[in-house]
């Protein structure tokens, strides 16, 4: 199980689990990257470190993290992996998505990106929210899915 996590950023700024920017804006911290993500794992220490930068999202079961981690110093495209608690990668995803079918679609499957995370409306305990930009239309999504399988457990478009 994942504690004590927490994001260190570029200013070297210490973010713990659970601070929101809300909180961060109001002791008047300007935005920065995020460059090291650390936590504990059954009594041992694990570090994730990235030149460009992370976004990060702890699975509500605790045993997984979902990271977008930036791949150049511009920002504009990132890639998504799962790691378990133990720091190991469970699962790399392409920017691609394969949506469900739903009442107004078939089954399909979109190029895009991955752009940041959001709550999750499944109540899966491994189900993580991630904003999907399609890049055929410039669709946007929220898109669910379960860190365990790597299965899309639903898709809503927000924009």
């Amino acid at each position: 199980m994942i504690s004590n996590f927490q994001a260190t950023r570029r200013d070297g700024k210490v973010i713990p689990e659970g601070m929101t920017g809300v909180q961060m804006i109001a002791l008047d911290w300007e935005p920065d990257k995020v460059l090291r993500l650390q936590w504990d794992c059954n009594g041992q220490a694990i570090e994730l470190v990235s030149p460009y930068g992370f976004l990060s999202r702890i699975v509500a079961s605790r045993e997984y993290v979902a990271v977008l981690e930036d791949t150049d110093a511009t920002g504009w495209y990132a890639k998504l992996a799962v790691y378990e608690a133990d720091g190991t990668i469970r699962q790399n995803f392409p920017n691609v998505v394969d949506f469900p079918e739903t009442a107004r679609f078939p089954a399909h499957t979109e190029a895009g990106e991955f752009v940041w995370f959001e709550t999750q409306k499944s109540p899966v305990p491994t189900a993580f929210g991630i904003v999907f930009k399609v890049n055929r239309n410039g669709a946007t999504y929220r898109v669910d899915m379960d860190a365990a399988t790597g299965a899309v457990l639903g898709a809503e478009e927000i924009h």
